[in-house]
Protein backbone atom coordinates (compact mmCIF):
# COMPACT_ATOMS: atom_id res chain seq x y z
CA UNK A 1 0.00 0.00 0.00
CA UNK A 2 1.73 2.96 -0.84
CA UNK A 3 -0.17 6.72 -0.06
CA UNK A 4 0.75 10.34 -1.35
CA UNK A 5 1.70 12.46 1.22
CA UNK A 6 -1.18 14.49 3.28
CA UNK A 7 -0.62 18.01 3.70
CA UNK A 8 0.11 17.59 7.49
CA UNK A 9 2.01 20.30 9.46
CA UNK A 10 3.68 20.62 12.67
CA UNK A 11 1.96 23.87 13.90
CA UNK A 12 4.41 25.89 16.17
CA UNK A 13 5.13 24.62 19.82
CA UNK A 14 7.92 23.91 21.93
CA UNK A 15 6.38 20.55 22.94
CA UNK A 16 6.98 18.07 20.10
CA UNK A 17 4.08 15.71 21.79
CA UNK A 18 1.71 18.76 21.94
CA UNK A 19 2.54 20.05 17.97
CA UNK A 20 2.33 16.62 16.12
CA UNK A 21 -1.18 16.23 18.41
CA UNK A 22 -2.81 19.28 17.49
CA UNK A 23 -1.52 18.37 13.65
CA UNK A 24 -3.61 14.86 14.20
CA UNK A 25 -6.62 16.95 15.53
CA UNK A 26 -6.67 19.52 12.98
CA UNK A 27 -6.51 16.07 10.17
CA UNK A 28 -9.83 15.28 11.84
CA UNK A 29 -10.86 18.96 11.39
CA UNK A 30 -10.82 19.83 15.25
CA UNK A 31 -9.27 22.89 15.83
CA UNK A 32 -9.73 23.32 19.41
CA UNK A 33 -7.11 25.78 20.56
CA UNK A 34 -3.42 25.26 22.42
CA UNK A 35 -4.83 26.23 26.21
CA UNK A 36 -7.94 23.75 25.85
CA UNK A 37 -5.69 20.72 24.25
CA UNK A 38 -2.87 21.69 26.50
CA UNK A 39 -5.46 21.50 29.54
CA UNK A 40 -7.27 18.24 28.61
CA UNK A 41 -4.07 16.51 28.11
CA UNK A 42 -2.49 17.32 30.99
CA UNK A 43 0.70 18.97 29.64
CA UNK A 44 -0.26 22.27 31.10
CA UNK A 45 0.73 21.30 34.22
CA UNK A 46 3.04 18.54 33.22
CA UNK A 47 7.44 19.00 34.65
CA UNK A 48 9.91 16.31 34.43
CA UNK A 49 13.21 16.20 35.41
CA UNK A 50 16.19 14.78 36.05
CA UNK A 51 18.65 15.24 38.52
CA UNK A 52 20.65 17.90 35.88
CA UNK A 53 17.52 18.81 34.24
CA UNK A 54 18.85 17.64 30.69
CA UNK A 55 17.18 17.98 27.57
CA UNK A 56 16.01 14.42 27.43
CA UNK A 57 13.33 15.37 30.43
CA UNK A 58 10.58 16.76 28.53
CA UNK A 59 10.01 13.69 26.58
CA UNK A 60 11.24 11.19 29.16
CA UNK A 61 7.66 9.78 29.93
CA UNK A 62 5.52 6.73 29.78
CA UNK A 63 3.90 7.67 26.58
CA UNK A 64 2.63 4.53 26.33
CA UNK A 65 0.49 4.98 29.83
CA UNK A 66 -0.08 8.00 29.82
CA UNK A 67 -1.17 8.45 25.72
CA UNK A 68 -4.70 6.74 26.21
CA UNK A 69 -5.83 9.01 28.92
CA UNK A 70 -4.71 12.19 27.36
CA UNK A 71 -6.47 11.35 24.16
CA UNK A 72 -9.46 9.80 25.81
CA UNK A 73 -9.86 13.31 27.38
CA UNK A 74 -10.05 14.94 23.96
CA UNK A 75 -12.37 12.57 22.74
CA UNK A 76 -10.94 9.87 20.59
CA UNK A 77 -9.65 6.30 20.99
CA UNK A 78 -5.75 5.86 19.95
CA UNK A 79 -3.87 2.66 18.32
CA UNK A 80 -0.49 2.53 19.71
CA UNK A 81 2.38 0.34 18.75
CA UNK A 82 5.25 0.50 21.55
CA UNK A 83 8.55 -1.41 21.58
CA UNK A 84 11.80 -1.13 22.75
CA UNK A 85 15.23 -2.33 21.85
CA UNK A 86 15.10 -5.28 24.10
CA UNK A 87 12.07 -6.55 22.33
CA UNK A 88 13.10 -9.60 20.90
CA UNK A 89 10.41 -9.21 18.09
CA UNK A 90 11.46 -5.97 17.43
CA UNK A 91 11.37 -6.29 13.94
CA UNK A 92 7.44 -7.27 14.08
CA UNK A 93 6.69 -4.04 15.69
CA UNK A 94 8.09 -1.64 13.43
CA UNK A 95 6.31 -3.91 10.70
CA UNK A 96 2.95 -3.12 12.50
CA UNK A 97 3.54 0.06 12.98
CA UNK A 98 4.10 0.75 9.54
CA UNK A 99 0.57 -0.99 8.86
CA UNK A 100 -1.20 0.89 11.64
CA UNK A 101 0.14 4.00 9.81
CA UNK A 102 -0.35 3.22 5.86
CA UNK A 103 -4.36 2.43 7.55
CA UNK A 104 -4.49 5.73 9.52
CA UNK A 105 -3.33 7.59 6.20
CA UNK A 106 -6.08 6.14 3.62
CA UNK A 107 -8.61 7.80 6.02
CA UNK A 108 -6.72 11.09 5.83
CA UNK A 109 -5.02 10.74 8.98
CA UNK A 110 -1.13 11.41 10.00
CA UNK A 111 0.49 9.16 12.95
CA UNK A 112 2.31 10.68 15.82
CA UNK A 113 5.70 9.01 16.18
CA UNK A 114 8.61 9.55 18.61
CA UNK A 115 12.24 9.64 17.40
CA UNK A 116 11.48 11.44 14.21
CA UNK A 117 15.02 14.33 13.48
CA UNK A 118 15.08 14.22 17.67
CA UNK A 119 14.42 11.76 20.46
CA UNK A 120 11.62 14.03 20.10
CA UNK A 121 7.72 13.74 18.60
CA UNK A 122 7.17 14.48 14.28
CA UNK A 123 4.30 12.85 12.64
CA UNK A 124 4.10 10.42 9.78
CA UNK A 125 2.10 12.23 6.82
CA UNK A 126 2.89 9.53 3.93
CA UNK A 127 4.14 5.82 3.09
CA UNK A 128 5.96 4.31 0.18
CA UNK A 129 5.64 0.19 -0.01
CA UNK A 130 7.92 0.32 -2.84
CA UNK A 131 10.56 1.70 -1.14
CA UNK A 132 9.49 0.85 2.60
CA UNK A 133 9.69 4.15 4.19
CA UNK A 134 7.60 6.83 5.99
CA UNK A 135 7.48 10.29 5.15
CA UNK A 136 7.53 12.12 8.09
CA UNK A 137 7.59 15.90 9.22
CA UNK A 138 9.95 17.14 12.53
CA UNK A 139 11.33 19.85 14.35
CA UNK A 140 14.22 19.91 12.00
CA UNK A 141 11.83 20.46 8.83
CA UNK A 142 13.82 22.75 6.66
CA UNK A 143 16.81 22.62 8.81
CA UNK A 144 18.63 19.49 7.35
CA UNK A 145 15.89 17.05 9.13
CA UNK A 146 14.97 14.00 6.45
CA UNK A 147 11.84 13.37 5.25
CA UNK A 148 11.80 10.00 4.63
CA UNK A 149 12.11 7.55 7.42
CA UNK A 150 13.04 3.59 6.52
CA UNK A 151 11.38 1.34 8.23
CA UNK A 152 13.74 -0.73 9.71
CA UNK A 153 14.96 2.71 11.08
CA UNK A 154 11.60 2.98 12.79
CA UNK A 155 12.64 3.09 17.03
CA UNK A 156 16.65 2.93 15.85
CA UNK A 157 17.40 6.70 17.08
CA UNK A 158 19.39 8.34 19.54
CA UNK A 159 16.80 7.06 22.53
CA UNK A 160 15.96 2.93 21.22
CA UNK A 161 12.18 3.53 21.91
CA UNK A 162 9.41 2.51 19.34
CA UNK A 163 5.91 4.40 19.43
CA UNK A 164 3.55 5.36 16.91
CA UNK A 165 -0.41 6.38 18.10
CA UNK A 166 -2.73 7.08 15.98
CA UNK A 167 -6.43 8.57 16.62
CA UNK A 168 -8.49 5.69 15.64
CA UNK A 169 -12.36 6.99 16.04
CA UNK A 170 -14.53 9.98 15.47
CA UNK A 171 -14.55 12.93 18.36
CA UNK A 172 -16.95 11.52 21.33
CA UNK A 173 -19.51 13.70 22.61
CA UNK A 174 -18.17 14.60 26.11
CA UNK A 175 -19.44 16.34 28.47
CA UNK A 176 -17.07 19.79 28.16
CA UNK A 177 -17.03 20.59 31.75
CA UNK A 178 -16.93 16.60 33.07
CA UNK A 179 -14.21 16.05 31.05
CA UNK A 180 -11.91 19.26 31.88
CA UNK A 181 -12.70 18.50 35.76
CA UNK A 182 -11.09 14.72 34.90
CA UNK A 183 -8.29 16.58 33.38
CA UNK A 184 -7.35 18.94 36.54
CA UNK A 185 -7.98 15.75 38.98
CA UNK A 186 -4.84 13.81 36.54
CA UNK A 187 -3.16 17.17 36.92
CA UNK A 188 -3.58 17.46 40.47
CA UNK A 189 -2.68 13.32 41.05
CA UNK A 190 0.96 13.92 38.84
CA UNK A 191 1.37 17.29 40.60
CA UNK A 192 2.17 15.03 43.73
CA UNK A 193 4.23 12.60 41.58
CA UNK A 194 1.68 9.58 41.49
CA UNK A 195 1.04 8.04 38.39
CA UNK A 196 4.05 5.90 36.15
CA UNK A 197 7.03 7.26 35.66
CA UNK A 198 10.84 6.65 34.52
CA UNK A 199 13.40 5.56 36.20
CA UNK A 200 15.67 8.64 37.34
CA UNK A 201 13.23 11.39 36.37
CA UNK A 202 11.12 13.35 39.33
CA UNK A 203 8.23 14.30 37.94
CA UNK A 204 5.55 17.54 39.32
CA UNK A 205 5.73 19.88 41.97
CA UNK A 206 8.70 18.53 43.51
CA UNK A 207 10.75 18.86 40.07
CA UNK A 208 11.52 22.11 41.36
CA UNK A 209 13.06 21.54 44.12
CA UNK A 210 14.89 18.75 41.69
CA UNK A 211 16.18 21.77 39.27
CA UNK A 212 16.45 24.39 42.04
CA UNK A 213 19.49 21.62 43.30
CA UNK A 214 20.90 21.39 39.95
CA UNK A 215 21.13 24.97 40.03
CA UNK A 216 22.38 25.57 43.07
CA UNK A 217 25.05 22.71 42.80
CA UNK A 218 26.73 23.65 40.07
CA UNK A 219 25.63 20.33 37.89
CA UNK A 220 23.00 21.85 35.98
CA UNK A 221 22.91 20.78 32.07
CA UNK A 222 23.25 24.69 31.02
CA UNK A 223 20.91 23.27 27.36
CA UNK A 224 19.02 21.06 28.93
CA UNK A 225 18.08 24.22 31.19
CA UNK A 226 17.67 26.00 28.56
CA UNK A 227 15.68 23.80 26.30
CA UNK A 228 12.81 22.67 29.65
CA UNK A 229 12.62 26.74 30.43
CA UNK A 230 10.62 27.01 27.10
CA UNK A 231 9.05 24.04 26.81
CA UNK A 232 7.35 24.43 30.27
CA UNK A 233 7.03 27.84 29.77
CA UNK A 234 5.06 27.92 26.80
CA UNK A 235 2.97 25.05 28.50
CA UNK A 236 2.26 26.82 31.72
CA UNK A 237 1.26 30.00 30.00
CA UNK A 238 -2.08 27.47 28.89
CA UNK A 239 -2.52 26.46 32.76
CA UNK A 240 -4.21 29.48 33.78
CA UNK A 241 -6.58 30.15 30.54
CA UNK A 242 -8.02 26.90 30.43
CA UNK A 243 -8.29 26.77 34.48
CA UNK A 244 -10.92 30.47 33.82
CA UNK A 245 -12.84 27.89 31.57
CA UNK A 246 -14.20 26.07 34.19
CA UNK A 247 -15.29 29.28 36.64
CA UNK A 248 -14.38 31.35 39.66
CA UNK A 249 -13.66 27.94 41.96
CA UNK A 250 -10.51 27.81 40.11
CA UNK A 251 -9.37 31.39 39.38
CA UNK A 252 -7.21 30.98 42.82
CA UNK A 253 -5.44 28.38 41.16
CA UNK A 254 -5.28 30.46 37.52
CA UNK A 255 -3.30 33.39 39.63
CA UNK A 256 -0.93 30.95 40.55
CA UNK A 257 -0.22 29.32 37.54
CA UNK A 258 -0.29 32.82 35.72
CA UNK A 259 2.92 33.88 38.32
CA UNK A 260 4.38 31.01 37.34
CA UNK A 261 4.07 31.30 33.91
CA UNK A 262 5.10 34.94 34.04
CA UNK A 263 8.35 34.05 35.92
CA UNK A 264 8.86 31.23 33.37
CA UNK A 265 8.25 33.30 30.54
CA UNK A 266 10.53 36.23 31.85
CA UNK A 267 13.42 33.45 32.45
CA UNK A 268 13.52 31.71 29.70
CA UNK A 269 13.46 34.78 27.39
CA UNK A 270 16.51 35.82 29.45
CA UNK A 271 18.05 32.20 28.98
CA UNK A 272 18.15 31.51 24.78
CA UNK A 273 17.38 28.26 23.34
CA UNK A 274 19.62 26.94 21.51
CA UNK A 275 22.53 28.64 23.59
CA UNK A 276 24.67 30.39 21.61
CA UNK A 277 28.69 28.70 21.14
CA UNK A 278 30.13 29.25 24.47
CA UNK A 279 27.63 29.96 26.79
CA UNK A 280 28.32 29.67 30.27
CA UNK A 281 25.95 30.61 33.50
CA UNK A 282 27.25 33.98 35.06
CA UNK A 283 26.78 34.20 38.60
CA UNK A 284 24.26 37.09 38.34
CA UNK A 285 22.10 34.70 35.57
CA UNK A 286 22.82 31.36 37.77
CA UNK A 287 20.99 33.62 41.29
CA UNK A 288 18.12 35.02 38.62
CA UNK A 289 17.42 31.76 37.78
CA UNK A 290 17.54 29.99 41.75
CA UNK A 291 15.35 32.84 42.91
CA UNK A 292 12.87 32.32 39.60
CA UNK A 293 12.88 28.14 39.74
CA UNK A 294 12.38 28.58 43.51
CA UNK A 295 9.62 30.40 43.47
CA UNK A 296 7.72 29.21 40.40
CA UNK A 297 8.03 26.38 42.57
CA UNK A 298 5.63 27.55 45.25
CA UNK A 299 3.30 29.50 43.26
CA UNK A 300 2.56 26.15 41.63
CA UNK A 301 2.57 24.32 44.85
CA UNK A 302 0.22 27.31 45.96
CA UNK A 303 -1.81 26.90 42.72
CA UNK A 304 -2.11 22.96 43.08
CA UNK A 305 -3.31 23.60 46.71
CA UNK A 306 -5.79 26.08 45.55
CA UNK A 307 -7.04 23.28 42.24
CA UNK A 308 -7.50 20.31 44.98
CA UNK A 309 -9.94 22.84 47.33
CA UNK A 310 -11.62 24.22 43.95
CA UNK A 311 -12.23 20.47 42.78
CA UNK A 312 -13.77 19.68 46.48
CA UNK A 313 -16.30 22.46 46.15
CA UNK A 314 -16.94 21.99 42.47
CA UNK A 315 -17.48 18.14 43.49
CA UNK A 316 -19.70 19.69 45.94
CA UNK A 317 -22.00 22.05 44.14
CA UNK A 318 -22.56 19.38 41.17
CA UNK A 319 -23.33 16.69 43.63
CA UNK A 320 -26.13 18.67 45.63
CA UNK A 321 -27.39 19.91 42.24
CA UNK A 322 -28.09 16.71 41.07
CA UNK A 323 -29.61 15.50 44.34
CA UNK A 324 -33.11 13.99 44.98
CA UNK A 325 -33.98 13.54 48.45
CA UNK A 326 -37.15 11.34 49.17
CA UNK A 327 -38.77 9.74 51.85
CA UNK A 328 -38.58 5.95 51.57
CA UNK A 329 -42.07 3.72 50.91
CA UNK A 330 -41.96 -0.07 50.89
CA UNK A 331 -40.96 0.28 47.18
CA UNK A 332 -37.54 1.55 48.65
CA UNK A 333 -36.60 -1.62 50.81
CA UNK A 334 -33.48 -2.23 48.52
CA UNK A 335 -32.11 0.65 49.30
CA UNK A 336 -31.99 0.59 53.03
CA UNK A 337 -28.88 -0.91 55.10
CA UNK A 338 -26.51 -0.05 52.10
CA UNK A 339 -23.92 0.56 54.83
CA UNK A 340 -23.42 -2.95 54.85
CA UNK A 341 -22.58 -3.92 51.73
CA UNK A 342 -19.42 -1.97 52.38
CA UNK A 343 -18.08 -3.65 55.03
CA UNK A 344 -15.94 -6.43 53.99
CA UNK A 345 -18.01 -9.81 56.13
CA UNK A 346 -20.27 -11.43 53.93
CA UNK A 347 -22.36 -12.57 56.89
CA UNK A 348 -23.06 -8.79 56.81
CA UNK A 349 -24.66 -9.15 53.55
CA UNK A 350 -26.97 -12.04 54.51
CA UNK A 351 -28.33 -9.78 57.25
CA UNK A 352 -28.99 -6.82 55.28
CA UNK A 353 -31.25 -8.86 53.05
CA UNK A 354 -33.12 -9.96 56.35
CA UNK A 355 -33.17 -6.89 58.28
CA UNK A 356 -34.95 -5.17 54.93
CA UNK A 357 -37.38 -8.07 54.55
CA UNK A 358 -38.11 -7.61 58.92
CA UNK A 359 -38.91 -3.91 58.07
CA UNK A 360 -40.43 -3.57 55.16
CA UNK A 361 -43.83 -3.50 56.22
CA UNK A 362 -42.96 -1.02 58.78
CA UNK A 363 -41.63 1.63 56.16
CA UNK A 364 -43.02 4.73 56.74
CA UNK A 365 -44.80 3.89 59.93
CA UNK A 366 -42.65 2.78 63.04
CA UNK A 367 -39.43 2.87 60.56
CA UNK A 368 -38.72 5.79 58.50
CA UNK A 369 -35.86 6.42 55.59
CA UNK A 370 -34.75 9.24 53.52
CA UNK A 371 -33.26 7.94 50.34
CA UNK A 372 -30.45 10.18 48.61
CA UNK A 373 -30.31 9.28 44.54
CA UNK A 374 -28.36 11.32 41.62
CA UNK A 375 -30.37 10.34 38.41
CA UNK A 376 -31.20 6.72 39.28
CA UNK A 377 -27.68 6.16 41.33
CA UNK A 378 -28.34 5.82 45.18
CA UNK A 379 -25.87 7.59 47.09
CA UNK A 380 -26.75 8.20 50.52
CA UNK A 381 -30.00 7.26 52.75
CA UNK A 382 -30.77 7.95 56.70
CA UNK A 383 -32.49 5.66 59.17
CA UNK A 384 -34.71 7.00 61.67
CA UNK A 385 -37.99 6.74 63.79
CA UNK A 386 -40.32 8.31 66.47
CA UNK A 387 -37.89 8.08 69.95
CA UNK A 388 -40.70 5.77 71.77
CA UNK A 389 -40.79 3.59 67.99
CA UNK A 390 -37.08 2.68 68.50
CA UNK A 391 -36.88 2.02 72.41
CA UNK A 392 -33.17 2.84 72.97
CA UNK A 393 -32.14 3.33 76.46
CA UNK A 394 -33.02 6.94 76.60
CA UNK A 395 -34.18 8.67 80.13
CA UNK A 396 -35.79 11.99 79.07
CA UNK A 397 -38.86 14.14 79.25
CA UNK A 398 -42.19 13.71 77.48
CA UNK A 399 -41.28 15.86 74.95
CA UNK A 400 -41.63 14.88 71.27
CA UNK A 401 -38.44 13.07 69.96
CA UNK A 402 -36.85 11.55 66.89
CA UNK A 403 -34.32 9.14 66.85
CA UNK A 404 -31.57 8.90 64.38
CA UNK A 405 -30.28 5.37 63.32
CA UNK A 406 -27.70 5.92 60.79
CA UNK A 407 -26.84 8.17 58.04
CA UNK A 408 -24.98 6.61 55.17
CA UNK A 409 -23.05 7.96 52.29
CA UNK A 410 -22.12 5.87 48.87
CA UNK A 411 -17.89 5.62 49.40
CA UNK A 412 -17.28 6.94 46.13
CA UNK A 413 -20.03 10.32 47.39
CA UNK A 414 -18.07 11.33 50.20
CA UNK A 415 -17.26 14.84 51.16
CA UNK A 416 -19.86 16.49 48.67
CA UNK A 417 -22.29 17.28 51.43
CA UNK A 418 -24.87 14.31 50.85
CA UNK A 419 -24.62 13.67 54.51
CA UNK A 420 -25.59 17.52 55.31
CA UNK A 421 -28.42 17.66 52.61
CA UNK A 422 -29.91 14.38 54.43
CA UNK A 423 -29.72 15.95 57.60
CA UNK A 424 -31.27 18.97 56.31
CA UNK A 425 -33.83 16.86 55.05
CA UNK A 426 -34.84 15.32 58.09
CA UNK A 427 -34.54 18.50 60.34
CA UNK A 428 -37.45 19.48 57.96
CA UNK A 429 -39.65 16.87 58.90
CA UNK A 430 -39.03 17.36 62.33
CA UNK A 431 -39.65 20.99 61.89
CA UNK A 432 -43.06 20.16 59.93
CA UNK A 433 -44.49 17.54 62.80
CA UNK A 434 -43.33 19.36 65.97
CA UNK A 435 -41.01 17.44 67.41
CA UNK A 436 -38.28 18.53 69.57
CA UNK A 437 -35.27 17.42 68.70
CA UNK A 438 -33.07 14.69 67.32
CA UNK A 439 -31.56 11.68 69.52
CA UNK A 440 -28.77 9.35 68.32
CA UNK A 441 -26.52 7.10 69.94
CA UNK A 442 -22.92 7.25 68.99
CA UNK A 443 -19.16 4.96 69.57
CA UNK A 444 -15.81 6.16 69.46
CA UNK A 445 -15.83 3.53 66.19
CA UNK A 446 -14.23 5.17 63.24
CA UNK A 447 -16.34 2.44 60.93
CA UNK A 448 -19.35 3.20 62.69
CA UNK A 449 -21.39 5.35 64.36
CA UNK A 450 -18.54 7.39 64.94
CA UNK A 451 -19.17 10.56 67.82
CA UNK A 452 -17.65 13.03 65.19
CA UNK A 453 -19.68 11.88 62.35
CA UNK A 454 -22.71 12.82 64.36
CA UNK A 455 -21.22 16.31 65.59
CA UNK A 456 -20.64 17.07 62.05
CA UNK A 457 -24.25 16.73 61.36
CA UNK A 458 -24.77 19.23 64.16
CA UNK A 459 -25.02 17.20 66.84
CA UNK A 460 -23.75 17.76 70.55
CA UNK A 461 -23.26 14.79 72.97
CA UNK A 462 -25.29 15.25 75.93
CA UNK A 463 -24.17 11.79 78.09
CA UNK A 464 -21.52 9.29 78.09
CA UNK A 465 -20.66 5.90 79.11
CA UNK A 466 -17.26 3.97 78.72
CA UNK A 467 -18.74 2.16 76.14
CA UNK A 468 -21.28 5.01 74.13
CA UNK A 469 -22.21 8.39 73.83
CA UNK A 470 -25.76 10.33 73.73
CA UNK A 471 -25.86 12.70 71.17
CA UNK A 472 -28.82 15.61 70.74
CA UNK A 473 -29.32 18.07 67.85
CA UNK A 474 -32.32 20.63 68.74
CA UNK A 475 -35.19 21.32 66.43
CA UNK A 476 -36.90 23.81 68.78
CA UNK A 477 -36.57 24.89 72.42
CA UNK A 478 -33.61 23.95 74.94
CA UNK A 479 -31.47 21.18 74.98
CA UNK A 480 -33.27 18.59 77.29
CA UNK A 481 -32.16 16.72 80.36
CA UNK A 482 -31.42 13.47 78.81
CA UNK A 483 -28.79 10.11 79.69
CA UNK A 484 -28.30 6.80 78.66
CA UNK A 485 -30.69 4.20 81.33
CA UNK A 486 -28.92 2.69 83.42
CA UNK A 487 -28.45 -1.88 82.38
CA UNK A 488 -30.42 -3.93 83.92
CA UNK A 489 -29.13 -5.04 87.57
CA UNK A 490 -27.21 -8.12 86.72
CA UNK A 491 -27.97 -9.86 90.44
CA UNK A 492 -25.92 -12.08 92.34
CA UNK A 493 -27.62 -15.95 90.91
CA UNK A 494 -25.79 -17.05 87.52
CA UNK A 495 -24.20 -14.54 84.80
CA UNK A 496 -27.00 -12.58 82.99
CA UNK A 497 -27.20 -12.23 79.70
CA UNK A 498 -30.10 -9.61 78.66
CA UNK A 499 -30.82 -9.75 74.88
CA UNK A 500 -33.60 -7.25 73.85
CA UNK A 501 -31.54 -5.51 71.33
CA UNK A 502 -34.40 -4.66 67.75
CA UNK A 503 -32.83 -1.90 66.75
CA UNK A 504 -32.93 -2.53 62.69
CA UNK A 505 -29.55 -3.10 61.76
CA UNK A 506 -27.54 -5.58 60.31
CA UNK A 507 -24.42 -4.88 62.30
CA UNK A 508 -26.11 -5.45 65.52
CA UNK A 509 -28.88 -7.92 64.55
CA UNK A 510 -25.63 -10.22 63.71
CA UNK A 511 -24.08 -9.69 66.87
CA UNK A 512 -27.47 -9.98 69.00
CA UNK A 513 -27.87 -13.92 67.22
CA UNK A 514 -23.99 -14.65 68.18
CA UNK A 515 -24.37 -13.54 71.53
CA UNK A 516 -27.44 -15.59 72.13
CA UNK A 517 -25.99 -18.76 70.83
CA UNK A 518 -22.64 -17.85 72.74
CA UNK A 519 -24.66 -18.02 75.69
CA UNK A 520 -26.87 -21.12 74.51
CA UNK A 521 -23.34 -22.99 73.83
CA UNK A 522 -22.16 -21.85 77.31
CA UNK A 523 -25.34 -22.98 78.98
CA UNK A 524 -25.13 -26.55 77.01
CA UNK A 525 -21.62 -27.00 78.50
CA UNK A 526 -22.86 -26.12 82.43
CA UNK A 527 -21.76 -22.79 82.92
CA UNK A 528 -24.01 -21.15 85.14
CA UNK A 529 -25.69 -18.52 82.27
CA UNK A 530 -29.56 -17.23 82.74
CA UNK A 531 -30.24 -15.82 78.96
CA UNK A 532 -33.30 -13.45 79.25
CA UNK A 533 -34.98 -12.71 75.55
CA UNK A 534 -36.88 -9.85 76.28
CA UNK A 535 -39.14 -8.40 73.45
CA UNK A 536 -39.67 -5.10 74.92
CA UNK A 537 -37.61 -1.85 74.59
CA UNK A 538 -35.40 -0.73 75.64
CA UNK A 539 -32.98 -2.06 72.76
CA UNK A 540 -29.96 -3.55 74.64
CA UNK A 541 -27.93 -6.38 75.37
CA UNK A 542 -26.10 -6.78 78.89
CA UNK A 543 -23.74 -8.89 80.15
CA UNK A 544 -23.30 -9.11 83.45
CA UNK A 545 -24.88 -5.48 84.84
CA UNK A 546 -22.70 -4.13 81.09
CA UNK A 547 -23.97 -2.66 78.20
CA UNK A 548 -22.79 -4.14 75.03
CA UNK A 549 -21.75 -0.90 72.75
CA UNK A 550 -23.26 -1.23 69.81
CA UNK A 551 -20.70 -3.04 67.30
CA UNK A 552 -20.26 -6.36 65.59
CA UNK A 553 -18.97 -8.86 67.41
CA UNK A 554 -18.03 -12.18 65.43
CA UNK A 555 -19.93 -15.38 66.76
CA UNK A 556 -16.17 -16.93 67.83
CA UNK A 557 -15.15 -14.08 69.44
CA UNK A 558 -18.91 -13.64 71.34
CA UNK A 559 -18.28 -17.76 72.35
CA UNK A 560 -14.85 -16.56 73.49
CA UNK A 561 -15.56 -13.24 75.79
CA UNK A 562 -18.92 -15.25 77.27
CA UNK A 563 -17.10 -17.71 78.65
CA UNK A 564 -14.37 -15.98 79.94
CA UNK A 565 -17.72 -13.81 81.27
CA UNK A 566 -18.80 -16.51 83.25
CA UNK A 567 -15.72 -17.99 84.85
CA UNK A 568 -15.06 -14.47 86.03
CA UNK A 569 -18.22 -14.29 87.64
CA UNK A 570 -18.28 -17.56 88.96
CA UNK A 571 -14.96 -16.41 90.31
CA UNK A 572 -16.32 -13.32 92.11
Amino acid sequence: MTTNPIDATLPPCRSTLLSSLRACLAAADDHRDLAEVAGLTGLAFYLNVDRIVSPSGVAAYPWAQELPGMVSRLGYAVEIVYSDDEDPQFDRAQERAARVAANALTRGMPSMLFGVHLPEFGIVRGYDAHTRELTVSGVLDGAGGQARLPIDRLGRGDVPVLLLATLHSARADLDETRVRLTAIRHAVRRAAGLGPRLGGFTCGVRGYAVWHDALESGTIDPAGHAYTLHVIAELRAAAAPFLHRLGGAFDDAAASYAIAADRLVALSAATPFPLPEGFGFTSSARSEALDAIGAIGEAEARAVQAMELALDATRRTRAISALKITEAGPDDASALFRYADEMPLAELADAAQVERERVKPHIGGSFRAKIAREGRELVGALHYADLDDAGPPIDTDDGRYLYLYYVWVAREHRDTGIGSELMDALMETALDEGYRGIFADATDQEVYLYVPAFAALGFEMVDRTEDAALMYRAVRGAKPAATISAAPDAGDGPLRVVVAQHRPCPVVARTRENVIAAAQAAQERGARVDLVIRSTPPNEIVVGGRRLPLTYIPADAAALALEHAADAWDKR
